[in-house]
């Protein structure tokens, strides 16, 4: 007997077989890897068989459908006056098209201030080894674990949200084909807003001499907010004349 007498196996993947020899005393014995036991593919353009251990390997072609896999066993006599006796039984192994076995999700940033977006997308591998990188399809979905510091699009568009809260979040794509969902997670940072722009204006554009006009600076954040930066610290702003 051959078990699982039955089963399915996506490309690519592999399953064992167990061989067990029923004897005239009704013991049974396990001789899936016996010397004296050999296995056999019916089809080895969709599935192969290791000859000596059972385990059968979907091939990651494009062949799908049904084949054999076969074990015979050869029972040597007890003395020379009993002959060797050969018996044989199969399981049916159905190969279908891959599955999606692990997913990455890739990031242009781990790091983003508030206002500011980053680009995730999945990469996908099957179970025959090809792999796919989208960030947009109907076999996918993109979820936030805390909307509220930065949401994610359906594009995987990440956004850090213009508001005072900073902290990780957690982003998760679901990707389901062949009635297989697999997910995968990464962590992004989302810290304070941080200056992107900075305009320099003044109430006159020509002063004569001995004149003066007061300049002023004006800086934009990431979160869409601006102040005025004329009189803060020297450290954080500094003036310079390229002709004095």
């Amino acid at each position: 007997m051959v078990t699982p007498t039955s089963s399915t196996l996506a490309q690519g993947m592999t399953q064992g077989f167990t061989a067990l020899a029923t004897y005239s005393n009704n013991t049974v014995v396990d001789v899936t890897r016996n010397t004296n036991t050999s296995w056999v593919s019916s089809d080895m353009s969709l599935a192969t068989v290791n000859a000596d251990t059972g385990m059968a390997t979907a091939n990651s072609t494009q062949f799908v459908g049904n084949v054999s896999m076969t074990a015979t066993f050869i029972s040597q006599g007890a003395s020379t006056e009993n002959s060797a006796i050969t018996i044989t039984n199969f399981a049916t192994l159905s190969i279908t098209q891959a599955i999606p076995v692990d997913l990455v999700v890739l990031s242009t940033k781990s790091n983003i201030a508030q206002g500011q977006t980053a680009q995730l997308s999945a990469k996908i591998t099957y179970s025959d080894n090809t792999s796919i990188s989208i960030k947009n399809s109907p076999k996918l979905s993109w979820n936030s674990d805390a909307s509220t510091i930065a949401s994610i699009t359906n594009t995987g568009l990440v956004t850090a949200n213009s508001q005072q809260l900073t902290g990780n979040v957690l982003m998760t794509a679901s990707y389901t084909d062949v009635d297989q969902q697999i997910s995968a997670s990464r962590l992004l940072t989302v810290s304070e807003a941080v200056p992107i722009e900075l305009v320099v204006s003044t109430i006159k554009s020509q002063v004569a001499q001995g004149q003066n006009t007061q300049l002023t600076a004006r800086v934009t954040y990431s979160d869409n907010t601006t102040a005025d930066v004329t009189d803060v610290d020297q450290n954080a702003i500094s003036w310079i004349s390229s002709d004095n």
